[in-house]
């Protein structure tokens, strides 16, 4: 039987504008912290957020991190340039994840 799966949206703002920012996590649809995998958002002149949906594993344990590039060299940094902890959720039912960065390593 197949793991049952809901439509999580990201949702991400930023300090600077690009084309696109990037997310990486644990999961096979955030491709496994491989940044060759990773999942592209789309800038949202509407809204001003990064946007993009994936179909994820209803109750699982979901951990990532945000990237300006598709590398961990442009991976979201703290104000001062410190490490950051994963954004971690739940997948549940209409889940949304918003959330802002504010700098990213080398950018």
């Amino acid at each position: 039987m197949q793991a049952k799966k809901c439509k999580v949206e990201f949702r991400v703002t930023t300090n600077k504008e690009f084309e696109s920012v990037f997310v990486l996590g644990n999961t096979k649809e955030l491709g496994e912290w491989d940044p060759d995998k990773a999942v592209e958002l789309k800038y949202d002149s509407e809204t001003g957020a990064y946007v993009a949906s994936k179909m994820l594993v209803l109750g699982s344990a979901v951990a990532y991190k945000v990237c300006a590039k598709a590398d961990w060299e442009t991976v979201e940094v703290g104000y001062y340039g410190e490490d950051l902890p994963n954004h971690e959720f739940v997948v549940e039912k209409g889940h949304k994840e918003n959330i802002h960065v504010s700098n990213f390593m080398n950018m």
